[in-house]
């Protein structure tokens, strides 16, 4: 999915692969939901863990567009929660 990336990206990196904004970006960055090491003044981010985040974000946009009576916890893949 990611090949043409190197193992360890950037944000900039990060937003071309996933097609989103900066602001939202550093948004998943900081708050977790996106692994990062900060190197200096620089967030560094597994090729790995963006690709997890992107199947969770895949399997929970897949609930809310059934309509499921569940809707998968924002991060955690195994884990739901009845809303």
């Amino acid at each position: 999915m990611f090949e043409s990336y190197p193992d360890v990206v950037t944000v900039r990196e990060l937003c071309a692969m996933l097609k989103i904004g900066r602001n939202t970006a550093y948004g998943l960055v900081q708050s977790g939901l996106i692994p990062a090491v900060l190197v200096g003044r620089q967030y560094r981010i597994r090729k790995i863990d963006v690709a997890r985040y992107f199947s969770v974000a895949s399997s929970t946009e897949k609930c809310y567009n059934e309509g499921d009576q569940y809707r998968a916890t924002p991060g955690l893949s195994s884990e739901r929660r009845n809303i």
